[in-house]
């Protein structure tokens, strides 16, 4: 009895003794994992990357002394962040303020001026159809080689779609440059604060090969039409003007241009011999300013357009017979009206007033190995951008070519 009474309160005893152990084992061992916890979710675990504080700092930015990879608000692709919160609403400020507005305009100018001009090639039928039998020269030469091309409706409208399709992908790029230089990754590539002892790498950027291969599997196709029909298209058809206005002023391109041979052997030969055809038509890419070759060539195009509003009234049967502008008058009076405007500044992305890095001045160069490629943080960018006016649908051409024919 005496040893029962004696035991059972020592069972009790460990029994309470016991059972703080593990919980406050636990308690102590919990505000260990959650500081380890903090700390990784914070900063990147990626030694190699860095934060380029003077590209920061040359648009307006704080920027991260070393990227984090707390997430972006308005670029949730990023993985390592080298933007503040801070400088992600004012990336998001500047955009929807000023350069929103500034790349929709001139890709709507481009697309605009394509469709206007492109968009006679029913009345430039006409037109070489009758001065194909002529005597004069000229006049026959650019109406044989106008007849050649076969612009039917249907190939106006597919080389029209593959253009504004270009245009939509190439702006897609260029809504993703504020989420570009918040990513370290990319950073890593921008080469101004790399290899000191090499001072041509302070005008150069480096692109990688993958980031070449979209670009030209985006944009190819439109540029190889540029320069292959829409441009000789634009110098036969103002000949033709001539030849019925008798007018002198005819502006031309050079369809012989080093671009336009860069162009053709890139689209012809890119299966087989990529790097060695497309490197070159790569090169032209511009980061923050335009590119004629791949953003459309405004300025060469402008003469054109100021042609066509000055004589297609007298040169055409049909001045209204725009296949790809309905109507013709909203567009050419967007182009009269806004055409200046958007020439006077093409660089999208200004520096701010304490630059140091001018990006607009850099060459871009296509590595084989390395290079930044700024299309992965554009994907679900919520920088949004709209071009309006996409090619007409083709039984809209149809219904116009047979009213035409309905006139014979």
């Amino acid at each position: 009895m005496n040893l029962y009474l004696i035991s059972f309160p020592l069972f009790l005893l460990m029994l309470t003794s016991k059972r703080p152990f593990l919980p406050h084992r636990l308690l102590a061992d919990e505000p260990k994992q959650l500081t380890e916890s903090n700390v990784s979710a914070e900063f990147s675990i990626n030694p190699n990357l860095t934060c380029n504080y003077e590209i920061m700092k040359s648009y307006g930015f704080v920027g991260n002394p070393s990227p984090k990879t707390s997430p972006h608000k308005y670029c949730p692709s990023i993985s390592d962040n080298c933007c503040t919160v801070d400088d992600a609403e004012t990336a998001y400020t500047i955009w929807n303020t000023d350069t929103k507005f500034k790349i929709e305009r001139y890709y709507q100018i481009y697309n605009y001026a394509v469709r206007y001009l492109f968009g006679y090639t029913a009345e430039g039928f006409l037109l070489a159809r009758y001065y194909s039998v002529q005597p004069s020269l000229s006049c026959k030469q650019s109406a044989n080689d106008y007849l050649s091309m076969n612009l039917n409706p249907r190939i106006t409208q597919h080389i029209m779609n593959v253009i504004y399709k270009a245009i939509i992908q190439v702006s897609d790029i260029r809504r993703g440059f504020y989420c570009s230089i918040c990513d370290a990754r990319v950073q890593t590539n921008f080469r101004d604060f790399f290899a000191t002892t090499n001072l041509k790498t302070f005008s150069d950027l480096y692109y990688s090969k993958d980031f070449c291969l979209t670009l030209v599997e985006s944009t190819i196709e439109a540029s190889f039409y540029m320069v292959s029909y829409v441009y000789r298209y634009l110098n036969n058809i103002v000949t033709l003007m001539n030849c019925k206005t008798g007018n002198k002023d005819a502006p031309q391109l050079d369809l012989s241009a080093f671009s336009s041979d860069d162009i053709k052997n890139c689209f012809f030969f890119k299966n087989r011999y990529f790097f060695f055809f497309c490197q070159k038509y790569c090169n032209q890419f511009q980061i923050v300013s335009v590119s004629p070759i791949l953003d459309g060539d405004l300025v060469s195009l402008r003469k054109f357009v100021d042609f066509f509003v000055k004589y297609r009234q007298e040169a055409f049967e049909y001045p209204r017979n725009n296949l790809l502008a309905d109507g013709v008058q909203y567009e050419e009076n967007y182009l009269v009206d806004f055409y200046p405007e958007v020439l006077r500044d093409t660089v999208f992305f200004r520096a701010g007033a304490q630059q140091s890095v001018l990006l607009d001045q850099y060459e871009s160069i296509i590595t084989v190995m390395d290079g930044m490629d700024p299309i992965p943080p554009t994907i679900d960018s919520k920088f949004a951008i709209t071009i309006f006016g996409d090619a007409v649908d083709l039984k809209t051409l149809l219904c116009v070519v047979l009213a035409i024919k309905s006139l014979f």
